[in-house]
């Protein structure tokens, strides 16, 4: 899980510093490998620790908060939107449009301590 949320860090990280092509295309194949690896592990997480009969609604909760309905997924879309289009009123359009992905770089990194100090193996 750790390694996930670096490989998500990462992703933004390298959207923030870099115009290129090749290290744009370098942050999505980290990133895509992150989202699988971390779908894999919390849902084998889930499945080790849940008992066999909440598993499913728990399960549903879990989608509903992180993708759709209200969860974090269009509710980042929308914050992101936002983000740019309220810096690019200050800054030049490439610049505003790199500004969603430095916000989603710290928020990674603040989530990588958090992570850091409670995760254990």
């Amino acid at each position: 899980m750790i390694f996930d949320l670096i490989a998500f860090g990462t992703d933004y990280a390298l959207f923030v510093v870099s115009g290129s092509l090749v290290i744009t295309g370098l942050g999505l194949a980290i990133g895509g490998f992150g989202v699988t690896v971390w779908r894999l592990t919390t849902v084998s997480f889930r499945q080790c620790i849940i008992p066999d009969d909440l598993l499913g609604r728990i399960d549903s909760i879990y989608r509903f908060f992180g993708w759709g309905g209200w969860g974090a997924m269009p509710l980042g879309a929308l914050a992101g939107s936002a983000l740019g289009q309220l810096a690019q009123a200050k800054l030049e359009r490439e610049s505003a449009l790199r500004q969603p992905f430095a916000f989603s770089t710290c928020g990674f990194v603040s989530l990588l301590l958090y992570a850091l100090a409670k995760l254990q193996t």
